[in-house]
């Protein structure tokens, strides 16, 4: 998978490009739900398939249908946040992408 980071699309999502993994044989655009404002400290890494647990310093109930308490994924997935403080794994799944908090 290839993560293009761009600008900002509103103050809570990021607009990123990915590659033709996820199955359609063609290049896609995603807009997903993003909470960092520091740019100079974001980063995006992959990740390996595997299962990821919702950190224990997020304390409350996932908030939206795509947030999840933990995934398990045969996929490759990313994992973006602010440097030092916050993470938020993703994961494409049939169809749409789910995220879950790994770090707050």
């Amino acid at each position: 998978m290839t993560l293009r980071r761009s600008c900002p699309v509103a103050r809570d999502r990021v607009r990123f490009l990915s590659s033709p993994f996820i199955g359609h044989g063609a290049w896609d655009v995603h807009d997903l739900p993003f909470w960092s404002n520091a740019a100079a400290r974001t980063y995006v890494q992959l990740l390996p398939p595997g299962t990821y647990h919702r950190a224990d310093s997020v304390d409350y109930k996932p908030g939206s249908t795509a947030e999840r308490e933990s995934i398990t994924s045969s996929r490759i997935g990313f994992v973006s946040g602010t440097m030092e403080a916050t993470g938020v794994a993703y994961f494409y799944d049939k169809g749409s992408w789910i995220y879950v908090w790994v770090a707050s």
